[in-house]
């Protein structure tokens, strides 16, 4: 006769739309610093170990690869670990640690967000390079417009990538990003995990900076610049001050974000980068690693961002390859930085997503508890009272508890046989889902120890 004894070792409760349960972390076995910014932000991120894959990239690949090395020494490794942990149904995203190459040699050449993006089945060279595919998460115009009418409305209603998933079924892309660039013209390991806690600490903050909209001549600014002021009274009307403008902000100003065009610039030092802040450059080749030509997406990172984004490939100055302005309606609706990402960008294939993904700024703030209790009279079995808190006026109708990544099912009050499970340390997870558009998730997290006692002593199972 045998029963199981449980004890508490830590809890964590965060506040996001996409959560990290629903991330796949892949890190590349064949590179330190892959592995050391992998570990780190899984740690810092509240990853579960089951999300985190290891696949070996051969050492040759270091900026780009063929797209047949991508499917035999990632894609296919990654997938195959995933369907082996039986997690596939809980995986909206792909993060890549750093240490990955950038862009796969197609014609024309695309990210490997991109591939990723597209679950490696690609559409035609002609729509890449055209920028006529479409992705199923864009919303925004389709079409460039000389005067946008401030009265016409478009549909840009924001949502979290769960809410996609229903809706797209077996249809639903795969977005992705990388949490950075250590090679060539890259930021220092040291940096990019600043950056990343910079983006980690953003969370719920609800930070009161500007967006900037800086304007000029240049043919890169032109191509979208005709999106800013429909943007800048959308922000208006979610409380935030954008501006449009033909220079940086003045010294000190505080911002959470900046969108321009040019070649060759210099991140502004002597302005304030919140925490969360996003800011991106439209031009060719702010992700082509291997050519001094043009300033890097990483000099914004170096500047004081979060993310940043820029193409891989010759994108032809069509907008439609870039995030449209309306990523910052998003991001201020309550999405993490990867649902504004590629709710805004038309056609994404060519262009690098960079820096934390799930940073959410504006996401609304609240409390989720787990309580456990033995059931009365019952030696192996155990209650789990999930609680939910909410700071911020906001509604959590949906509860799911999860064990060891396998959902045990929804509701706010679970019985738990203990003798279903191996004696060990076991994680459970709760995650509290806001009724809305955008599923701002709430979750706590306990990892706690089933012990089997028989004849008096502890024996584990």
């Amino acid at each position: 006769m045998c029963r199981h004894i449980f004890f508490f070792l830590f809890f964590t409760i965060d506040v996001l739309a996409i959560g990290p349960h629903e991330i796949l972390l892949i890190v590349n076995g064949n590179s330190s610093e892959s592995v050391e910014i992998g570990k780190w932000y899984a740690a810092a991120r509240h990853v579960p170990p089951s999300n985190v894959v290891t696949v070996q990239v051969p050492r040759e690949f270091t900026l780009e690869i063929s797209r047949q090395a991508f499917t035999d020494t990632i894609w296919v490794p990654a997938c195959a670990e995933v369907d082996k942990r039986g997690i596939k149904s809980n995986i909206l995203a792909w993060v890549y640690s750093v240490g990955f190459p950038l862009s796969i040699t197609t014609d024309p050449p695309i990210s490997i967000t991109g591939i990723t993006f597209t679950k490696n089945n690609l559409p035609s060279c002609k729509s890449i390079r055209d920028g006529t595919f479409k992705s199923a998460l864009y919303t925004g115009f389709d079409t460039p417009l000389a005067i946008v009418p401030l009265d016409n409305p478009v549909s840009t209603a924001s949502h979290s990538l769960d809410f996609y998933s229903e809706w797209l079924a077996d249809e639903m892309p795969l977005p992705s990003m990388i949490l950075g660039h250590a090679g060539q013209f890259g930021n220092s390991i040291q940096k990019i995990k600043k950056y990343l806690q910079k983006g980690i600490s953003s969370d719920g903050t609800r930070p009161t900076g500007e967006v900037w909209f800086v304007v000029s001549n240049d043919v890169r600014s032109h191509c979208r610049s005709w999106q800013y002021s429909y943007v800048q009274r959308e922000l208006k009307n979610l409380g935030i001050r954008a501006y449009i403008s033909s220079s940086f902000p003045p010294p000190e100003t505080k911002i959470v974000g900046l969108m321009m065009g040019g070649a060759e610039i210099k991140p502004p030092e002597n302005i304030i980068y919140l925490h969360g802040c996003v800011a991106e450059h439209l031009t060719s080749e702010a992700a082509k690693f291997d050519s001094s030509a043009q300033t890097k997406l990483t000099a914004w990172l170096d500047a004081g961002a979060v993310a940043s984004a820029g193409t891989v490939s010759e994108p032809f100055a069509n907008w439609r390859k870039f995030p449209s302005a309306f990523f910052f309606c998003h991001y201020v609706s309550g999405c993490t930085i990867i649902e504004s990402f590629y709710q805004s960008v038309y056609s994404p294939l060519q262009v690098l997503f960079v820096g934390d993904p799930l940073a959410a700024p504006w996401a609304p703030r609240g409390r989720v508890d787990i309580n456990i209790q033995k059931e009365e009279g019952e030696k192996e079995e155990i209650i789990v009272r999930i609680d939910v808190s909410d700071i911020d006026n906001s509604y959590y109708g949906r509860v799911v508890l999860y064990i060891d990544e396998k959902k045990v099912g929804n509701g706010r009050e679970h019985k738990i046989k203990t003798t279903s499970y191996k004696g060990g340390k076991h994680r459970i997870r709760a995650v509290a889902y806001r009724t809305n558009m955008v599923r701002t998730q709430l979750f706590c997290e306990k990892e706690i120890e089933f012990v089997s006692i028989k004849e008096g002593k502890n024996e584990k199972e």
